[in-house]
């Protein structure tokens, strides 16, 4: 069976055809070749696994071996008295797992000196293993019914289980570079399939369906291409995935499979004493039978590691021997210009990265500079001293006539002109160019021209000169910088003029002019695009065209009621308004006012200040004479129409905050109600008969119960129909309760009652819930609440509601009793008389408790001090009180953490726990 195995694929490299390129193969070359170790260890090895070309570990019966000098010597350094040991994987030169029989592990992290040992299901045996990190490692267990999986991703501190139903016996696990995981065994219940995948990372497995071998023994994956072996001398290969493997029988068993390469794997035939190797060179489409130079049972196959994929050991397991196996070096040059270069120029040449290098310049990099003409060559050898030598060489030709093709530019582009070889470069003339003396050069020119170049190498004596034409397409601009007009004024905008270019300015009828004439009303950027006749340039240019605006929106109409005024504060001069009637002007702040009686046509004439532009704009007022009346229809949040209540018509000075009631109708049976007013901008406002409707919450229209998210309806001078529908508030049923007094203001000795307040019970969203109002000792109650968090505000024009106490209500604190003060704009609670188990029969209580601020201390006998004190004792607060039950203390400013709260009564000392969070 294979056992951890380090898989490498040799990437294929491009030979390049080059004329005078000579390679001769083969003058020092040695061929791939099998060492046999005769070992210490009597009957060879069932598992071994190297983590470099020296150090490796490997199993037999109970003992544990390690080798330092590639195999030739080993070690005892573990011996398990109740375990038969399967194999051995290792993560680094430090640490190495083995395993076997009756479910037992055994680890080391200090290079074998000392071993730990798990042990899990005896009825199960671990027979291979896979090392995704150093850390993390997944043992396969033999089971009689199914598979099963441990994991650990810490080095064998903890594990995690997992089993694998519909496939029994697993003889190996492989995963490829894109991470699926192949789990392969004998299939159960005589089902076509032997080999489960995973895809993320063992979370689901599933089988691949096209396996038709009894018994999976081994399985070998790179990218997209499987091989697998199974029984009766079966040799499966698969190249997209698993969807369909192909069989191509070996006429013996092969126990194991490597791929080497894209295109060279070996099989390995393990039974019957007669061991066979079988070597494919096209992945497994045709095998041919290698001679082996010994005898017995291939137990175990290892590549030591991924530099040199060329080298694997094998381990016999009925004889003490152990193989090494070293394949050809084939070595492959590439040059980056080629084998014949120009005169004075360097190419790099480069060989396989996989080998040591021997290069005739001395150098033994892979990648080496040649810049002069001559025979050269390299050899590569591999960790086992084969080798291979390409001898090659280098022809140089003299320095090209044509350094570059002539060609045609845009005018305002720039052009690269390189000359290749040589050390002297002298270009001629200068104007437009980036350098004179450079190989390479920039030129950017603004007229049709010719340049010379002189090419030289001091070492060849190579002399080449050539000329370079360049046709520069002239470029095309607007004659005008950015421009200011008047509104409404026109402006000529004209570009250079060339016979047969295309000019489009962006609209369709401006297309093919190059001057065009355009009528401003805004601001705008005018972009051309003008073409050239041959079509190879485009040339863009812009103009900012800065229009002086009209100071005010042109063409007013206003639809107001009689005896409104109209307002306008003019931006410009004004010089003319016709006619003069039923208007008031005021120089001095430019404030126009209009009250004509009946329906008006006003013209006005400005002229702008600063540029002199002149405008004219007309203001048309339409008088409607009828007063404002309101029919309107209340219903529920339900649809239906409600029965009872009353309908207000608000006016609401949003200055001062004044909140006035100007007409008042009783809602019938049906619903219906009548408001009328004067009023240019009014609210309506709906209260239901909370007898008849009781979860209905009154409202504004049309935006909510909140005053200030309500809409404004504006005075249409005619009659108007509109419907209101209330809001559902909370529904009874829960266990909370929530009541206390209101009181206007805060601090004084005696505060006035907030009577007849109506109250609104929101969510911390603000979202109605239940409504209320104060009686004439400002006390009111919310009964029967579900446990949450709620707000409560007001509906008065002193309450702005913007930040109100969050209320609380849970198994803990099920109630609140309270006192609360209007305090800039919002109803805050002062103290609490009882929330939940909390009341003054209590000695001394604290609430809330755990608190982000604020926290409020009741206590039956009056409070003479209170001190507090953080986690190690410390005092970081004191607090004198003078004969009162009740003290707040703000803890917004200290961390989050738990504190110790002391508090000094008349006749006792209480501390009290607080978290701060």
């Amino acid at each position: 069976m294979e056992r951890f195995v380090v898989l490498l694929k040799h990437f294929k490299m491009k030979k390049l055809l080059v004329i005078a390129f000579l390679i001769f193969i083969g003058l020092n070359s040695t061929k791939a070749q099998w060492n046999i170790d005769t070992t210490n260890v009597s009957n060879g090895f069932t598992g071994i696994n190297f983590v470099s070309n020296q150090i490796g570990y490997g199993t037999h019966a109970s003992k544990i071996y390690k080798t330092t000098n590639g195999g030739k010597n080993w070690q005892t350094i573990k011996n398990s008295t109740i375990s038969y040991l399967e194999d051995v994987v290792a993560t680094s030169i430090d640490s190495a797992f083995a395993f076997g029989t009756y479910g037992y592990i055994y680890y080391t992290y200090n290079s074998g000196q000392n071993w730990d040992s798990l042990h899990f299901d005896s009825t199960s045996s671990f027979i291979t293993a896979h090392v995704f990190d150093h850390d993390s490692l997944w043992f396969i267990g033999y089971r009689y019914d199914y598979t099963i999986i441990y994991k650990t991703g810490d080095g064998c501190q903890t594990f995690t289980q997992d089993t694998i139903q519909g496939i029994i016996g697993s003889q190996d696990i492989e995963v490829n570079r894109k991470g699926k995981i192949f789990i392969a065994g004998q299939k159960v219940n005589f089902l076509d399939r032997s080999i489960f995948y995973s895809d993320d990372q063992g979370l689901t497995w599933n089988p691949l369906n096209a396996v038709n071998a009894n018994q999976v023994l081994d399985i070998e994956t790179i990218d997209n291409t499987i091989m697998h072996t199974g029984s009766f001398g079966n040799m499966y290969t698969s190249i997209d995935s698993g969807i369909t493997f192909f069989n191509r029988s070996v006429s013996q068993n092969a126990a194991y499979v490597k791929i080497i390469s894209d295109s060279l794997a070996f099989g390995f035939h393990g039974g019957s004493n007669y061991p066979k190797i079988f070597k494919s060179t096209n992945v497994g489409d045709t095998w041919q039978n290698i001679n082996i130079p010994f005898t017995g049972n291939i137990s175990d196959a290892d590549q030591p590691y991924i530099n040199y994929p060329e080298l694997f050991y094998l381990s016999v397991a009925s004889y003490p021997y152990f193989y090494r196996y070293c394949d050809d070096v084939s070595l492959k040059l590439n040059s980056s210009l080629g084998y014949v270069i120009t005169c004075g120029d360097t190419t790099q040449l480069t060989v396989n990265k996989y080998f040591k290098n021997y290069w005739s310049t001395g150098d033994s990099t892979q990648k080496i500079k040649i810049t002069n003409p001559g025979n050269y060559w390299v050899v590569g050898e591999n960790i086992c001293g084969n080798k291979d030598t390409i001898n090659f060489q280098i022809a140089q030709i003299p320095i090209p006539v044509k350094v570059s093709n002539d060609t045609t530019i845009c005018e305002g582009d720039s052009i690269q002109l390189i000359s290749f070889g040589g050390n002297t470069h002298a270009w001629a003339p200068s104007f437009g160019l980036s350098s004179i003396s450079d190989s390479a050069v920039s030129a950017q020119p603004d007229t049709s021209i010719s340049y010379t170049i002189l090419i030289s190498d001091s070492a060849t004596q190579c002399f080449k000169g050539d000329t370079i034409s360049i046709t520069v397409i002239p470029k095309v601009e607007i004659g005008l910088d950015s421009i200011k007009i008047c509104y409404r004024d026109t402006v000529i905008i004209e570009a250079d003029s060339i016979q047969g270019y295309i000019y489009d300015w962006g609209f369709g009828t401006f297309y093919n002019l190059f001057r065009v004439g355009f009528l401003a009303d805004t601001s705008i950027q005018l972009d051309l695009s003008v073409t050239s006749q041959s079509g190879v340039c485009i040339f863009l240019d812009s103009i900012q065209i800065e229009v002086v605006q009209r100071p005010f929106s042109p063409n007013k109409t206003f639809d107001v009621c009689i005896g409104d005024t109209i307002s306008d504060t003019l931006m410009g001069v004004l010089q003319n308004i016709s006619p003069f009637q039923k208007i008031s002007f005021s120089p001095g702040n430019n404030l126009v006012k209009y009250f004509p009686d009946s329906n008006t046509t006003f013209i006005l004439s400005m002229q702008n200040p600063l540029f002199g532009c002149q405008y004219f704009d007309t203001t048309t007022i339409k008088i409607d004479t009828i007063q404002s009346l309101v029919n309107g229809t209340a219903l529920s949040s339900s649809g239906s129409n409600l029965q009872g209540g009353l309908a207000y018509m608000i006016n609401y000075n949003p200055i001062d905050s004044t909140v006035i009631a100007v007409d008042i109708s009783s809602i019938s049976s049906i619903g219906s109600f009548t408001l009328q007013s004067n009023l240019s901008n009014y609210f309506i406002k709906v209260v239901p008969d909370a007898t008849l409707h009781p979860f209905q919450i009154p409202t504004y229209f049309q935006n909510g119960a909140i005053f200030q998210s309500a809409d404004s309806l504006v005075e249409q001078c005619a009659p108007r129909s509109i419907q209101v529908s209330t809001i559902q508030g909370l529904n009874t049923g829960g266990l909370g309760f929530i009541a206390g007094n209101i009181y206007k203001g805060a601090g004084k000795s005696k505060p006035l009652s907030f009577d007849n307040l109506s109250l609104l019970l929101t969510d911390t969203n603000f979202q109605p819930l239940r409504y209320t109002e104060t009686d004439t000792l400002g006390y009111f109650e919310f009964s029967d609440l579900p446990f949450g968090s709620y707000h409560i505000t007001g509906d008065h024009l002193s309450l702005n509601n913007q930040s109100p106490n969050k209320i609380v209500l849970n198994n803990a604190q099920p109630k609140l009793n309270g006192v609360f003060n209007s305090i800039d704009g919002s109803i805050l609670i002062s103290y609490v008389l009882s929330i939940g188990k909390l009341n003054f029969n209590e000695f001394v209580s604290i609430f809330p408790n755990p608190t982000n601020g604020k926290v409020w201390i009741l206590s039956k006998p009056q409070i003479k001090s209170v001190e507090v004190f953080n986690q190690f004792g410390q005092q970081i607060e004191f607090s004198k009180i003078t004969n009162e039950h009740h003290f707040s203390i703000d803890l917004s400013n200290f961390s989050n953490g738990i504190y110790l709260i002391k508090v000094n009564t008349l006749n006792s000392v209480k501390s009290l726990k607080i978290l701060k969070n």
